[in-house]
């Protein structure tokens, strides 16, 4: 919300999805604020998995982290996911329409972006352009390569189920996340109330 918010190129990415899912303690403190039942918390770490795993014997891309991290979870979704998959992958540092060009010669039936915000919002619309008419899935997963890939580590299970996961994250990578956390909370609530 804050991002979206504050960039209009970023809410026009938002607002060009065909489905965007809530994600996060905020926005259902958002919606109960509103009056509106927030629905299931379909955070992408939980989410992307199940979908990788559905499409298991299509040809599936990530695009997004770094090596070895990269590689690491393209063999963890082999191993477990989708064994009968084919996956091509590219680093997320990449220029947004590099990933068009290699989307349209790959034509794969499911691509999960893991580069974080709002780059992979980007990259999701220049996609939907270059493989317009081509079945295809294309899912904004923020650091879901690098759990899959190991260099992030999820929250204990009782963190997770109470909404703390922020706060273990925070922990563990506190320059990445200060601003979104620390200064990006109190932002979020302060537009919660207001739209409230």
């Amino acid at each position: 919300m804050n991002s979206a918010a504050e960039s209009q190129a970023f809410f026009e990415a938002l607002d060009a999805a065909d489905t965007i899912y809530r994600d996060g303690i905020g926005m259902a403190l958002m919606y109960k604020m509103r009056g509106t039942a927030p629905g299931l918390n379909l955070n992408g770490t939980d989410l992307i998995p199940k979908l990788i795993a559905q499409f298991n014997g299509h040809p599936i891309a990530l695009y997004g982290t770094q090596e070895p991290f990269l590689a690491n979870a393209q063999r963890a979704i082999n191993q477990t996911l989708a064994p009968a998959s084919t996956i091509n992958t590219a680093n997320g540092f990449l220029p947004v329409a590099q990933y068009a060009e290699l989307a349209g010669a790959q034509y794969p039936r499911l691509i999960v972006l893991g580069m974080g915000m709002p780059k992979q919002e980007q990259v999701a619309i220049q996609l939907r352009w270059r493989l317009a008419g081509t079945p295809c899935l294309i899912v904004c997963g923020g650091a879901i390569i690098d759990f899959l890939g190991g260099k992030v580590v999820r929250a204990p299970q009782w963190m997770r189920s109470s909404g703390l996961e922020w706060l273990y994250r925070l922990a563990l990578e506190p320059k990445r996340l200060f601003k979104r956390y620390v200064m990006g909370n109190p932002k979020f609530l302060m537009r919660a109330v207001k739209l409230h």
